[in-house]
């Protein structure tokens, strides 16, 4: 498990998007940066739906979510995910299962950090170039 950043990207003038825009677009998906993996632990499920996580812009915090945010938990996404897949999942796949907080617009300059209480995560930071 790891947790990572999600650079959202529209080919659209002024987001003019519709939801079969999005797909056609590659949902909107631009770039990602992933942390680093950690292994499952004894409390896993139950940590995964109450870490708090603060998103900085520049050392400020911007925006604070909770792992409820994500259907419940992002278990419960990739549980979704599972059920309902046409494919089976693999060790190792990358999937994002949504975000904890209010995406956040981003310019050239500056650098976000993500902080995490309540999971074994380390902080990761993205600058924008």
């Amino acid at each position: 498990m790891a947790f990572g950043f999600e650079v959202v990207q529209c080919h659209f003038p002024a987001w003019k998007v519709t939801a079969i825009d999005s797909v056609i677009d590659g949902s909107l998906h631009g770039a990602s940066r992933v942390g680093a993996q950690v292994a499952p632990w004894g409390t896993m499920i139950e940590d995964l739906e109450r870490f708090t996580l603060r998103l900085l812009r520049n050392g400020s915090v911007i925006d604070t979510g909770y792992g409820s945010n994500v259907l419940g938990s992002p278990l419960y996404a990739i549980a979704h995910l599972a059920r309902t897949a046409a494919v089976p999942l693999h060790a190792g796949e990358i999937i994002t299962t949504g975000t904890v907080t209010d995406a956040a617009w981003a310019s050239a300059g500056e650098t976000y950090t993500v902080q995490i209480d309540g999971l074994p995560l380390e902080p990761l930071t993205l600058r924008y170039v």
